[in-house]
């Protein structure tokens, strides 16, 4: 009877909210709460069911799971222009949910002088990059405008058949040094295709040596080119070619297979390796894995870790974590500054400061450092600054304030992967406490991974697996432990500015927001490990010929060869096979967990392993 009633009182709301506000002197209708649902599945059905009978109202979330309604004010600059009966419709057009979208389009503007009719355009534009206006005059009726939605782009995911017994190319693509979107713009340009022609289960490294499938459509490509296209691409081979009914899409992969050598392991302090040191470290990572933090490559690599040649590059770049911290805080011009201006990181490998030349990447970013002179910046700024190019020229189109608007001219996927990295830094935090707070033991309170549910441990039931112990996505608006590890995630939240992102998805004033309810598992052991010793000359020797015999004047090298679910980073099985200490310990861990080796010398790897 309570809810009936907050809808009658939303009902009458909703008529005076459609007039617009309210004149002066005389009040505006209130908030009108609801009562939220118990499932949190429902939430979004529940706000499609709201859009669509009272588009004019407003839903947001309270922390008390209420659902509060408000009079929408979006369409407030159009007011002077279109009539109630056109805004009414055009509202209705712009609060549908995605799948009522299709073939629905609205006619506003009839008779309306030129100039505004620009003006509705320009703004109906900055609506949403999938809303289309066009001006319509047929000579039998007044020019008007149509507003309709632009058909979305359909993706697969998880594969299954196109169903219309089309016929696709599958082959084998190995990549050596070469960025995995590099690969696939490669393969386009050398097809006369696009790039989104080729589909693939996930994306490799570029360092190493990678093995992929990757499917196109036959229409496009034939077995011969493909045959002979292994001349003219630099980097990339092709082979194992075969026909196939469907194409492959995203997350269709189990895992990822490594084949890995470590070169010239030495002990920290001197010393060969012992063998049975290696076989300790092999058995503890079969029977209890390592911290499944996310790796640098998720998170951003620092200037200190990365390779000469990278640096060289892109010195002083941001990391991703960083640039999605400031986009959730709505900090758009720290976000621009991140990017065009990242003070720069000239140092040595000792730390100590070089005298070496600017170069032209450093010279552009020093000048907006100064001035914050778009104009000169980008006259500055070298060919291979594309991302810096395009903000700044985003900012001489839209105005040198519009700094949201220059941030929003980058690649979607681009500020995703921003925004998933300051998540997973924010996880690598967690997993760090948990694991300094309650050791590699479960607790009560713990989340469990049980099917595809997640259920909290009250510590009466028999004892979960350590490997079924989950940590929740901070700001993810997921379950959350019931221990110490929920204060936690709040108080990483408000150190970071960022609170209030784990209640319901409630997007930032400025609509972004981090993605939906996630879980990762704490503990990972790696499936199917194989290692072998071998013995590398190093005098009188080719680099790299490695056998599996030990003899004098050789350095110890291991081949390990193991399996990974998807999503998860062999070089951080390495490192905590390896006890490295390096800067992920300011992304999670703050000293080495390998509580098996306490006080004695851990074996390293003084080169990169390939």
């Amino acid at each position: 009877e309570g809810q009936a009633s907050a809808l009658r009182e939303l009902g009458a709301a909703h008529e005076q909210w459609r007039q617009g506000p309210a004149p002066p002197g005389q009040p505006e209708p209130g908030e009108v709460s609801l009562r939220g649902p118990e499932e949190r599945s429902a939430y979004r059905t529940l706000f499609a069911a709201l859009a669509l009978q009272f588009p004019f109202a407003e839903a947001t979330t309270a922390p008390d799971k209420r659902l509060v309604c408000r009079r929408s004010s979006s369409l407030d600059p159009l007011r002077p222009l279109l009539g109630p009966e056109d805004l009414g419709a055009l509202q209705e057009l712009l609060r549908l949910p995605p799948m009522h979208r299709q073939g629905r389009e609205v006619s506003v503007g009839k008779g309306m002088a030129r100039e505004d009719r620009t003006k509705v355009h320009r703004f109906l534009s900055q609506c949403s990059r999938g809303l289309r206006s066009t001006t319509v005059t047929d000579g039998s009726t007044a020019s008007h405008i149509v507003v309709s939605w632009a058909p979305e782009r359909k993706r697969k995911r998880g594969g299954g058949s196109t169903g219309g017994g089309e016929r696709y190319l599958k082959f084998c693509l190995k990549k050596q040094g070469v960025e995995h979107f590099q690969a696939m713009n490669s393969l386009g340009w050398c097809f006369r295709c696009p790039a989104s022609s080729f589909q693939h289960a996930g994306i490799k490294d570029k360092v190493g040596v990678t093995y992929q499938w990757v499917t196109v459509d036959a229409s496009r490509v034939s077995i011969a080119r493909l045959e002979a296209a292994c001349k003219q691409l630099d980097g990339l081979e092709i082979s194992t070619i075969s026909t196939v009914d469907s194409p492959l899409s995203t997350g269709q992969l189990r895992g990822n297979q490594f084949q890995i050598i470590l070169r010239d392991l030495q002990l920290v302090g001197g010393g060969d390796v012992p063998l049975d040191r290696l076989e300790q470290g092999i058995v503890r990572l079969k029977e209890v894995g390592f911290i499944n933090y996310y790796g640098l490559q998720r998170v951003g690599t620092p200037v200190a870790l990365a390779s000469s040649a990278a640096r060289s590059k892109r010195e002083g770049e941001p990391m991703s974590w960083e640039l999605g911290r400031a986009m959730l805080q709505g900090n758009w011009k720290e976000v621009v500054n991140l990017i065009v201006g990242r003070p720069m990181g000239r140092s040595t490998e000792e730390g100590q400061t070089t005298e070496e030349p600017l170069s032209r990447l450093e010279r552009a970013r020093a000048t907006w450092q100064e001035s914050g002179d778009p104009r000169e910046t980008l006259r500055q700024l070298p060919k291979s600054a594309a991302r810096e190019k395009t903000v700044l020229q985003a900012l001489l189109r839209h105005g040198e304030a519009e700094y949201e608007r220059a941030v929003q001219s980058l690649f979607y996927g681009t500020r995703l992967l921003w925004l998933n990295a300051f998540q997973a830094f924010l996880w690598n935090q967690l997993a760090s406490f948990r694991i300094r707070r309650f050791g590699p033991h479960p607790v009560q309170g713990d989340l469990v991974k049980q099917g595809d549910g997640i259920k909290i441990w009250d510590g009466e039931e028999p004892a979960p697996s350590i490997h079924e112990i989950v940590l929740p996505l901070p700001g993810s608006g997921g379950k959350l432990p019931s221990n110490a590890v929920s204060e936690e995630v709040q108080r990483l939240l408000a150190h970071h500015h960022v609170s209030g992102l784990d209640s319901e998805q409630r997007p930032t004033p400025t609509g972004v927001k981090l993605s939906g309810s996630g879980y990762r598992q704490f503990l990972q052991k790696p499936e199917s490990v194989a290692w072998e010793l071998l013995r590398e000359e190093v005098e009188g020797g080719e680099k790299g010929s490695l056998e599996p015999a030990p003899g004098d004047g050789a350095l110890a090298s291991l081949r390990l060869s193991f399996i990974l679910p998807s999503g998860c980073y062999a070089t951080v099985m390495l490192r905590e096979y390896l006890h490295s200490n390096t800067l992920l310990g300011r992304l999670g861990p703050p000293e080495s967990t390998g509580g098996d080796y306490e006080g004695e010398s851990a074996p390293s790897s003084r080169s990169r392993s390939s």
